[in-house]
C-alpha cells in the first residue's frame, strides 16, 4: 500500500514551486490592473487549483509513460515501473486530484469552471505528443503558460484585457520549452532507440542547446516587450527591469553549465536549481514592480 509520501514523490510535489510563481503572477496582474483587492479566499482556492492541477498533469503523465518509463534505465526505479505504486492506486490519485481541481475552480468563478476541462485535456495530450513531434517542448511550455491565465481569470471572472496574460503565457512556453530540451538531453540514447521525438535526440546535443538558448532569448524578449507595452502597470518599472536582467543572468550561468558538462548531475543542477530561482525572482520581481 503506498503511502502519503509515496504520492507526493510521485508527483515531485516540491516541484510545484516552478507553476506557483506563474499562477499568483496572474493574480497580481489582474489586481493591478483591474484594481481588484486582495482576497484571502480566492488566494487558498488559486492555491488548491493550482497544486491539484499540477498533481493531475504529473499522474497523467507517470501512467500514460509507465511503459516507456520502465525501459529507460534512468526512470525504470519511478513509482509504477518500481512497483511502489499501483496503476490503479495512481487512476485514483489523478481522480481525486482533478476533482479537488475542478471543484476549486467552481469555487473561484463560473468562468474558470467551465474552462477547467481544458487544462486537462492539456495534460493529457502532452504525454502522447513526444511519441510524434518535436513540438513536445513547446506543448509543455504552454501547459504551464495557461496558468498565468488561470490565475488572471480567477480574479477577473471575464475575458476583458487578456493581452496582459497573453503575452507572460508565451514567456513561460518559451522558457519552459528551452529547459525541458536541457533535461532531454539525459535520455538521448534512449529516445532513439524508442523513436521518441525529442530536439536533443532528432538534431544532437550541440545544436539542441543552441535551440534550447534561442528559445530562452526570445523568453526574455518576450518579458522586455511586456515591460515596455505595460509601464504603467509598476509602480516601479525599474525594479522589474532589474528582474528581467537578474532572469537573463540566471538563464546565461544555466547555458554555461550545459555547454561545459552535459553530465546528468549537472543538467540536474541547470534544471532543476537555475530554474526554480528563475520562478521565484520572476514572481518577486513582479510584486515589487506592481506594488513597491
Amino acid at each position: 500500500m503506498a503511502t502519503t509520501k509515496d504520492f507526493l514523490n510521485f508527483v515531485r510535489f516540491e516541484h510545484s514551486i516552478f507553476a506557483l510563481p506563474f499562477i499568483y503572477a496572474g493574480m497580481l496582474i489582474a489586481m493591478r490592473a483591474e484594481n481588484f483587492d486582495f482576497d484571502a479566499l480566492k488566494f487558498i482556492l488559486l492555491t488548491i487549483a493550482a497544486i491539484s492541477a499540477r498533481s493531475t498533469a504529473m499522474a497523467l503523465n507517470r501512467i500514460i509513460d509507465a511503459n516507456i518509463d520502465a525501459l529507460n534505465l534512468r526512470t525504470a526505479d519511478r513509482h509504477i515501473p518500481s512497483g511502489i505504486i499501483k496503476v490503479e492506486e495512481a487512476w485514483t490519485f489523478a481522480i481525486i486530484s482533478g476533482l479537488l481541481f475542478f471543484a476549486s475552480a467552481y469555487f473561484l468563478n463560473f468562468l474558470c469552471f467551465i474552462l477547467a476541462p481544458v487544462p486537462v485535456l492539456l495534460f493529457i495530450i502532452y504525454p502522447y505528443l513526444k511519441r510524434h513531434t518535436y513540438f513536445s517542448h513547446l506543448f509543455l511550455g504552454l501547459t504551464l503558460g495557461i496558468g498565468v491565465g488561470g490565475g488572471y481569470l480567477a480574479i477577473t471572472g471575464n475575458f476583458e484585457n487578456l493581452i496582459y496574460p497573453l503575452i507572460l503565457c508565451f514567456f513561460v512556453m518559451f522558457w519552459v520549452a528551452g529547459f525541458d530540451i536541457i533535461y532531454a538531453i539525459q535520455d538521448v540514447k534512449f529516445d532513439r532507440e524508442q523513436n521518441l521525438y525529442s530536439v536533443p535526440a532528432k538534431f544532437g546535443v550541440r545544436n539542441a542547446l543552441r535551440i534550447s538558448l534561442l528559445f530562452h532569448l526570445v523568453s526574455i524578449g518576450i518579458l522586455i516587450l511586456f515591460y515596455v507595452l505595460f509601464q504603467s502597470l509598476f509602480s516601479s518599472a525599474f525594479m522589474f527591469g532589474l528582474g528581467i536582467a537578474i532572469i537573463a543572468l540566471l538563464l546565461i550561468y544555466e547555458h554555461k553549465i550545459c555547454y561545459s558538462d552535459v553530465s546528468e548531475a549537472a543538467i540536474q543542477k541547470a534544471f532543476f536549481t537555475t530554474n526554480a530561482v528563475v520562478g521565484v525572482c520572476f514572481l518577486l520581481a513582479l510584486i515589487l514592480g506592481l506594488f513597491l
